[in-house]
């Protein structure tokens, strides 16, 4: 019978030793280790298993000693004395946990074999065979006993020095134990002594703690004994343990550091006034002042704090690099001592820190001067020392002086406004966006007044800068100069920053761009014929071979007007119209200008392909028709694999620029297509997406349904093909058949005789049908995973009445739930729109607050699971990706306090394996570090706001497919907590950051597909 947990046991009432259901319950409610010390010591193996259990159950895993000194420290103590299998099961329930805490446990369990005495040596030859510990840690076994466990190894040594010195644990227990000419012995060997009880390394820091405490008599009699001076090997840094033990000792310690001097005195008598809450700053003061030239920062900081007045002429002739928040914090008592002493010492420092050929952790020391400015209230004379600072700058690159420009305008912007305004007219767009964006934040009543004067200047950083604050203010009482700006402005650049700003201004696009006849344009452009110039080198153009865009009045437009729009959109860097061609475009018919877009596109792709050309992309998707779609889409994965990356990520961008929804299904396809591997192409389609959703107003995600195209299937599943009779059926399995209406027969191919225009219609179709259907799988099989829920209603328009999502919503299990997130019933849709349970039996969706979901394995029981496999099976079903048959993982609830996964850690394979496993599965190449080296690889699950993280080793960008890898262990971390990018060191180092989370907080679907894609990147197999 399976034994109750100890949870059931006091549920129902039953009688446990008092202390014990005490000790546990007020360690449960309270979440407090110390109230595990009240356990009796007196328990039996299977009360301590007790404690245990309640302790996982709970889903808690204590770290500290306390849990180990009540549970497994006093089961050593009381295990039966010839019983060593008892320790050995243990052990096994150790095995795996992390290495300190398993460290906790062996102290004891080794304690307790040497106490004993144990012939067989069983017990200690588990902890260490089962443990994975180094041999490095033993008792004193003779040495017989010694080559059993560790085969002959010489340097057996004891490291003490885990925890902190009071309360003493097991082992320390027996070696304060010890005799005092033994402990003695220990103590004036310093760094190592060899005793019947073994070898200690290491030990006088936490040895003296305790001995400070435990037993002071024989503390102070080895106080007495030391030699004058002292040996080399006292650390007088470990009198932190005596000072953190007790203060009894205080004055010996005072005393011993000024027999010595350097670092370890500085560090200690620091120490030491922190625990004493200033009693000693005088004499630390003075050593501060002393030493900080052996080490500036800790004395600095210690000044800062306690005397700053010793501080500022320190910190006046300091050269030495600190990190930059310890300068930081000595800036910013300089600039409140600013009229003591702290004015002269910034001054002082100038002239050492305007080097231009300054490494970087200099800057960062400029950038902590700034802290002047963080002073309440600002310094007199704070302006104009910032300024010479800034100003002596002026040879550093542009973009450094912008890090120290950034902290001016996030603490004192006003202040420094007129400084702003010059700063706005730099020719460096980084200085320029600064200044912009600052004098946007703290407008005035006459900002959009000094904007617009700064269009009449005679530079063109002068005018540009104008235009760019006046697109940020977005004031429409500035459309009017803007216009006669426009009309006057020679330079390309700053013409399109002028109809950025006009469009802004304006927000109506049609008050924008003024309405213009063609007449008149076809004569502004006649005046500037002289300067529209083709490029020279798109020598592939051909305009007498391209057909004619027609007007809205039905006739051709004019070579002028061509010529006009190819000068001015080459002249244009961005993927969008020139701003210069949007009064043509309303004469423009663009439902008859797709044949010329495919002949130009076609053009384009017969030459090398240029990037300076991507004019013509743009004017691909501005003028094509679906046809296009196609055509710019194929060329794409053979530029991003043959790195014409940038190409990639036009044509994506040109995508965005065709109409209708086809082009944004494209997109939200592309975009997770490349959400791993190349996701600069990614990134740029997911860019438009989310510009679509701004201007529909709704998320992401509706729009990627609202997108879906029908391809012009009506209800019935049929469309009509042009110049002919002839209708499409699109088919369950997304295959085309044809109806005859004159036979009334339904065929598999189209009839011979189709006029070229239907030909070309159904290849198209086909090509977009297989991209929506790719598409939706992928977007599909991502919704699972997040657990998407659709509104009744809003499921029903969607997967009963669209033609393409039909087919997905026949082919896959379903769930309704609750408004409260419970499930109702499990259903499927057949063909004909009928649903039903997995017996078959018809049901309704009658309840409106309902929501619906694609059902996991992981939401229902295994009966259930059979269930639907079998009426799958027996439909001949087929889903479009795993569903039911998905690999799962279950956390087991004793690992629930766990952090890290160890599924893969210490696999290695190549680089092109790995990355081909992990980017199919949505992982994405993290953070890239110094010498391009890359430290993880991550996957984010938006909905559940978590990011799982993969370490690796080893791995760099540009590596050999073929060179391999080592893998690392994985941790969950809170959704977008994590910086990634170029020189990003956002990642956690340690399982104490906040940011990583226990698997018990992480959703079960998560978790497993967590797993599962590990197991999948890095088979059990898997030797490369």
């Amino acid at each position: 019978m399976k034994e109750k947990s100890l949870a059931d046991q006091l549920a129902e009432g039953v009688e446990l030793k008092e202390p014990l259901a005490v000790g546990i319950q007020a360690y449960l409610d309270s979440g407090d280790e110390s109230h595990l010390l009240s356990i009796p010591s007196s328990l039996n193996w299977r009360e301590l298993r007790m404690v245990e259990s309640a302790v996982l159950e709970a889903g808690k895993t204590p770290e500290s000693a306390a849990f180990f000194t009540a549970v497994c420290g006093r089961l050593a103590v009381n295990l039966p004395e010839k019983d060593d299998s008892l320790a050995e099961r243990l052990c096994e329930d150790l095995v795996g946990r992390r290495v300190q805490e398993c460290s906790a446990a062996g102290d004891y369990l080794l304690a307790l074999a040497r106490e004993r005495g144990l012939a067989d040596l069983r017990l200690a030859s588990f902890v260490f065979l089962h443990m994975h510990w180094y041999p490095g840690m033993a008792f004193g076994w003779e040495e017989e006993e010694h080559e059993t466990i560790f085969g002959g190894a010489t340097d057996v040594r004891l490291f003490y020095h885990r925890l902190t010195s009071v309360p003493p644990n097991a082992l320390d227990g027996l070696i304060l134990g010890l005799p005092d000419d033994e402990m003695l012995e220990i103590l004036q060997s310093h760094d190592r002594a060899v005793t019947k009880h073994g070898s200690l390394a290491w030990a006088p820091g936490k040895l003296q703690g305790n001995l400070a405490k435990h037993r002071p008599e024989l503390f102070s009699t080895y106080l007495a004994d030391l030699p004058t001076p002292l040996p080399d090997a006292i650390r007088l840094i470990d009198w932190r343990y005596v000072i953190t033990a007790t203060d009894a000792f205080d004055d010996a310690c005072l005393k011993y550091c000024q027999l010595t001097n350097g670092l370890q005195r500085l560090h200690t008598l620091i120490f030491l006034d922190s625990r004493r809450e200033g009693r000693h700053s005088p004499l630390v003061t003075n050593v501060c002042v002393q030493e900080h030239a052996n080490d500036e920062g800790p004395a600095l900081a210690y000044l800062a704090d306690v005397s700053p007045k010793d501080m500022l002429p320190i910190l006046t002739h300091c050269t030495e690099d600190h990190p930059e928040f310890l300068m930081q914090r000595c800036y910013q008592v300089a600039a409140a001592h600013w009229d003591a002493g702290g004015r002269a010492c910034f001054e002082a420092l100038l002239p050492k820190l305007i080097d231009p050929k300054a490494y970087q952790p200099t800057r960062q020391i400029q950038g902590a001067l700034f802290g002047v400015l963080t002073a309440e209230p600002v310094p007199n004379g704070a302006h104009d020392w910032v300024m010479q600072l800034l100003e002596a700058n002026a040879k550093i690159k542009a973009d450094s002086i912008g890090v120290l420009w950034q902290i001016v305008a996030q603490h004192q912007p006003k202040l420094f406004e007129d400084d702003f305004w010059d700063l706005l007219q730099h020719k460096s767009k980084t200085l320029r966006t600064i200044a912009r964006n600052t004098l946007a934040s703290i407008k005035g009543n006459d900002t959009m007044r000094k904007a617009v004067s700064l269009l009449a200047g005679k530079k063109v950083d002068v005018r540009l800068g104008g235009a760019e604050l006046l697109e940020r203010l977005a004031d429409p009482q500035a459309a009017d100069s803007l216009r006669t700006a426009i009309e006057s402005e020679s330079s390309e650049k700053v013409r399109t920053a002028l109809h950025a700003a006009l469009n802004a201004s304006a927000g109506d696009s049609e008050i924008a761009v003024p309405q213009r006849s063609l007449e008149d344009l076809e004569a502004a452009y006649a005046k500037q014929e002289k300067r529209l110039k083709i490029p020279a080198k798109a020598t592939w153009f051909d305009p007498n071979a391209l057909p004619a865009l027609q007007t809205t009045s039905g006739e051709p437009l004019s070579d002028l007007a061509l010529t006009f729009m190819v000068a001015k959109q080459a002249k244009h860097k961005a993927m969008e119209l020139a701003p210069d061609i949007a009064p043509l475009m309303t004469h423009i018919d663009r439902e008859a200008s797709g044949d010329f877009a495919r002949t130009l596109l076609k053009q384009w792709l017969g030459s090398d392909q240029a990037a300076a050309d991507r004019w013509a992309l743009v004017f691909a998707g501005a003028f094509g028709d679906q046809r296009i779609l196609p055509e710019l889409v194929a060329p794409i994965q053979s530029w991003a694999e043959n790195a014409r990356h940038k190409l990639a990520e036009y044509a994506a961008q040109a995508i965005a620029l065709v109409h209708g929804d086809e082009a944004l299904m494209l997109l939200d396809s592309l975009a997770n297509r490349y959400r791993s591997r190349f996701k600069n192409i990614g990134k740029a389609c997911r860019a438009a997406l989310e510009n679509a959703a701004v201007a529909r107003g709704v998320s992401i995600d509706e729009l990627a349904d609202m997108i879906v195209p029908t391809l012009g299937f009506d209800e019935d599943h049929e469309r009509a093909l042009p110049d002919s009779e002839i209708r499409v059926i699109l088919q369950p399995d997304f295959k085309l058949t044809f109806y005859h209406p004159e036979t009334e027969k339904e065929t598999k191919s189209p009839p011979a005789s189709l006029p070229d225009r239907a030909k070309d219609d159904i290849k198209t179709l086909r090509k977009l049908i297989r991209e929506t259907v790719k598409g939706q799988t992928a977007r599909l099989e991502l919704a699972l995973v997040r657990e998407r829920r659709w509104p009744a209603k809003r499921w029903s328009e969607l997967f009963e009445e669209h033609p393409i999502l039909q087919s997905f919503a026949s082919r896959l299990v379903w769930r309704s739930l609750h408004d409260r997130g419970e499930p109702r019933q499990l259903f499927r849709r057949y063909p004909n729109g009928l649903l039903a349970n997995a017996e078959g039996e018809l049901i309704e969706l009658d309840e409106a607050d309902a929501t619906i979901s694609m059902v996991h394995p992981l939401h229902v029981d295994a009966d259930t699971l059979c269930s639907w496999k079998a009426h799958l099976a027996r439909m001949k079903v087929s889903p479009p990706f795993p569903q039911l048959e998905r690999p799962v993982a279950l956390l087991n609830p004793k690992h629930s306090n766990r952090k890290t996964l160890d599924t893969v850690n210490g696999k290695r394979l190549s680089v092109g394996t790995f990355r081909s496993r992990a980017e199919k599965r949505g992982w994405i190449r993290g953070s890239v570090v110094d010498a391009g080296g890359i430290s993880a690889y991550y996957k984010s699950f938006y909905e559940a706001q978590v990011d799982v993280f993969l370490p690796v080793e080893e791995m760099w960008v540009g590596q050999d497919p073929q060179d391999e890898i080592s893998l690392g262990e994985a941790f969950f971390v809170t959704g977008g907590s994590v910086s990634t990018g170029s020189y990003e060191y956002d990642e956690p180092q340690n399982l104490e950051d906040k940011r990583v989370l226990t698997f018990g907080s992480v959703p079960a679907i998560v978790y497993s597909e967590t797993v599962t894609d590990l197991q999948a990147i890095a088979p059990a197999t898997t030797d490369a």
